[in-house]
């Protein structure tokens, strides 16, 4: 099911929402979705420490 663009867009024309016809996408097609607990606590990068001052000249640069 849903395996054609085509019947994506008629499911978006009778009322559907990406979404739905994603999680129906996954119901029908037999697919498991597997939820883990995050290895680490995410930064809070909007939280202000007046402590500490980053210069961004000495910052390291990532690269991908």
């Amino acid at each position: 099911m849903l395996e054609t663009s085509q019947e994506r867009v008629e499911l978006l024309k009778a009322g559907f929402k990406g979404k739905e016809i994603e999680t129906l996408y996954l119901l029908y097609n037999g697919f498991t979705i597997v939820h883990s607990t995050p290895f680490f606590k995410p930064a809070d990068i909007n939280k202000e420490n007046k402590n500490t001052t980053i210069n961004q000249e000495a910052a390291p640069e990532l690269s991908l």
